[in-house]
């Protein structure tokens, strides 16, 4: 999936490569086994050729991001948390009853570092709505985190050009060590619940 979408915008400049660009930014969002953060470090390697401008591609990218997560947040705020408690297959009903309640005292601050959260961008966008966070706040700061993000990685991009899948391969380095970071809070939490639990 990866070489197909690196394979077609390649081929594509101006507009068609914005469009692009932006259209695999929001699908991400939706569809996260595809490679969307690969593709905008790419178009960075593109602005450097002269094909895109960097102003474009980062406009691009991060309005394809923020509607994305728009589009969860709505989600998760029209369709409700019964919704996806009775469907999900993922998350137990008390992971999302706990999420619920984390965003309703951290929610914004999540929100405002969700691009650089891998593998729970989505899971974020959705529990947004769920907790029914401020709707203007909530854009904001997503607005905010998207255009950082996205700066950088087509800034990265630019910068080392030809050598761009290297930086891909930092990313990918980079997940490794925040995934595992939340995994190992994760069952901090679990253990120290548990061990006060027992002491009861």
């Amino acid at each position: 999936m990866e070489k197909f979408f690196l394979d077609l915008v390649q081929q594509l400049s101006g507009m068609p490569g914005y469009v692009l660009l932006g259209s695999c930014a929001f699908i991400e969002n939706l569809v996260p086994p595809l490679p969307g953060d690969t593709v905008t470090v790419f178009g960075g390697y593109l602005a450097a050729t002269g094909r895109l401008s960097v102003g474009g591609a980062i406009v691009a990218t991060t309005l394809g991001s923020w509607a994305g997560f728009l589009c969860l947040l709505w989600a998760g705020r029209v369709l409700g948390k019964e919704f996806f408690l009775a469907r999900s297959r993922l998350f137990r009903r008390d992971y999302f009853l706990r999420a619920e309640a984390w965003f309703q005292r951290f929610g914004y601050s999540v929100v405002l570092v969700n691009r650089f959260l891998p593998g729970a961008r989505s899971v974020i966008s959705v529990c947004a709505g769920i907790a029914g966070l401020h709707a203007g706040w909530t854009a904001l700061w997503s607005l905010v985190s998207c255009f950082v993000w996205n700066s950088l990685l087509i800034a990265a991009g630019y910068l080392v050009g030809e050598n761009w899948a290297a930086v891909v391969e930092l990313l990918r380095r980079y997940n490794i060590v925040v995934l595992s970071c939340a995994g190992a809070a994760v069952l901090f939490v679990i253990a120290k619940k548990m061990i006060a639990r027992a002491a009861k």
